[in-house]
């Protein structure tokens, strides 16, 4: 288990990144970063997973899940706009195809089976905490206050300004040696 992993190290042949819970060292959270180009399409099944379907940097990204099709609007980058997601239930078949761009397909292991849900960008919640040099925009995608039709899994976006810091005061959610919190971290 690593804390870091240098960029490629988590490629496969189809992913830029694939990044399991095993891989990670804990029980719940993965990841996986395509990048989807004309004529090119990504399938996967979560199989004892859910997930969230995340433009990182595409955009008219075509989304089926379990048959159902869905038009994402995406975005040109993280620093440019909030995105649409979707919510992708245990089990899931899921085909993405978009003409460029990065996508993500966050998961973690879960056991209880809700709808498909397309969340469009005017409906994510997005706040600003802290001050001074601990301001920072953080976008609620799906954390256990923003969206309630999921299991395990907690997603969100933060997006600290140069020079600031995004976690103040310093604090830890590892589990490890009496910290009452276990929250696992995918940071990308």
């Amino acid at each position: 288990m690593s804390w870091h992993y240098p960029k490629g190290t988590l490629s496969t042949a189809t992913t830029d990144v694939s990044l399991s819970p095993e891989q990670a060292g804990w029980q719940y959270s993965g990841m996986q970063v395509v990048t989807l180009s004309s004529g090119k399409s990504f399938e996967i099944e979560l199989a004892g997973e859910e997930g969230v379907i995340l433009p990182l940097s595409a955009k008219d990204v075509t989304v089926t899940v379990n048959g159902q099709e869905f038009q994402m609007a995406g975005r040109n980058g993280v620093f440019d706009q909030v995105s649409d997601w979707i919510y992708a239930p245990v089990g899931s078949k899921i085909t993405l195809a978009a003409a460029k761009g990065d996508v993500a397909i966050c998961t973690a292991r879960a056991t209880e089976v809700f709808p498909v849900v397309h969340t469009p960008a005017s409906d994510v919640q997005v706040e600003v905490r802290g001050s001074g040099f601990a301001s920072r925009q953080v976008t609620n995608i799906a954390t256990p206050d923003s969206f309630k039709g999921a299991h395990k899994i907690n997603i969100c976006e933060v997006i600290t300004p140069g020079g600031n810091v995004s976690s103040w005061p310093p604090h830890r959610h590892d589990g490890i040696e009496g910290c009452a919190t276990n929250n696992e971290e995918i940071y990308y």
